[in-house]
């Protein structure tokens, strides 16, 4: 019947060298980091205590294919092998670095038999339609009438 049922076959990294993904979006895989030492490179199999994780950049290294029953009838499913990418920093609002998902730099972690509801597409940092310039953007106007009395001008009342 269905190949990835409603999530759709991913493309490898070599694969995106001639069809690659749109500039702005990126993959993201679900799971829980172990603590690794600078320098430390493994290589783990995913298993489902990792479904409910914090999603971190991933590349798609390579993908496998099963047939499986499914239905009455066979259906293609797909494990991906991932490296989770050595996460980024940028400045917070206040001018403080803020670390972004990710692996610490030096530390490598690849991933096998990563299902395919493991990964999922993000929008790159300030790619999503709120950012565009012409975006609509309307102040809300809220009558001060709807307000309890014991909610307004609690700021005189601190002095």
């Amino acid at each position: 019947t269905g190949v990835e049922g409603k999530y759709g076959v991913l493309r490898t990294a070599r694969e995106q060298q001639s069809d690659p993904y749109p500039s702005n979006i990126k993959t993201q895989c679900r799971y829980s980091l172990p603590t690794l030492k600078r320098g430390e490179n493994i290589t783990k199999i995913w298993d489902k205590s990792h479904a409910v994780s914090k999603l971190h950049p991933c590349e798609i290294l390579s993908k496998h294919a099963m047939q499986i029953a499914q239905n009455g009838g066979q259906s293609t499913l797909y494990l991906y092998t991932v490296k989770i990418l050595e996460h980024r920093s940028r400045l917070g609002k206040f001018g403080d670095e803020q670390k972004l998902p990710g692996l610490p730099r030096g530390r490598s972690l690849t991933l096998t038999a990563v299902p395919r509801a493991a990964i999922q597409f993000g929008d790159m940092m300030y790619t999503n339609d709120i950012f565009l310039p012409n975006s609509f953007r309307h102040e809300i106007v809220v009558p001060d009438e709807i307000w309890p009395e014991s909610w307004k001008n609690l700021a005189r009342r601190k002095e």
